[in-house]
């Protein structure tokens, strides 16, 4: 058991990585607003903001 959660947690991780890079990459696009980044990842804007917080994301980039 003890393999299996080190190997979910290591892709949660990696998911995490990849994550952060798509929503760093649209921030950047966007320019930091955060409305339009929302809209093309295709979530609401408080589960941005939310996600942004978990990742250790600012929105100043």
């Amino acid at each position: 058991l003890g393999s299996a959660w080190r190997a979910l947690g290591s892709e949660r991780e990696r998911l995490d990585a990849h994550e952060r890079d798509l929503i760093k990459r649209a921030l950047d696009k966007h320019r930091g607003v955060l409305a339009r980044v929302a809209a093309e990842l295709d979530v609401a804007r408080s589960s941005l903001q939310s996600r942004m917080q978990t990742l250790g994301i600012k929105a100043d980039g």
